[in-house]
Parts: C-alpha cells; structure tokens; sequence
C-alpha cells in the first residue's frame, strides 16, 4: 500500500530535492566553519518537506487500504448471493 502511495513522480522529484537540500544544509552546519556564531537552522524547510511527504504516503496508504477492505466486503456479498433459476414456459 505505501510503495503504491509513494509512485507519484510529483512525490519522488520532491522526496530527492529534499533530502539533497537537507544534505547541502547539513554539510554547510557540520563541515564549513562558520564566521559568525548564529546557530542555522536551515534544515528545518527541508525536515518538515520530508515529513509532509511521509504523511501524505500515510494517508494515500491508509485510504487505499480502507477502499480494499469495503471492496473485500463486497466481493463477499456477491459470492455468497445464489441467483434463483429462472425458467421459461412451464
């Protein structure tokens, strides 16, 4: 259900864009020397992107499972009807 949420392209393109920015923001807090002495907190956008992408995959995924178990239901329903014969004439 979550690998079938997570194949929208708009989804990927965004999944790897943030976490190539969360990598850039986290290279730039650990491995440059900073001039000044602000604490950065950059990387902030980027957790947040990844973590709306995760609820997003979520929902999709929890919806998709919900329309399968009514569908599931169903399916039952209809096996277990027993069409009466019908027969023409006498």
């Amino acid at each position: 259900m979550i690998w079938g949420a997570c194949n929208d392209n708009i989804l990927i393109l965004l999944s790897v864009v943030a976490l190539i920015s969360l990598g850039l923001e986290l290279y730039q807090k650990f491995a440059v020397q900073q001039a000044d002495n602000k604490q950065r907190t950059q990387w902030v956008e980027s957790t947040t992107i990844i973590v709306v992408l995760a609820i997003i995959v979520l929902v999709g995924a929890i919806s998709d499972w919900g329309k399968e178990m009514q569908f599931v239901k169903l399916n039952k329903k209809v096996c277990n009807y027993i069409a009466p014969p019908i027969t023409r004439g006498n």
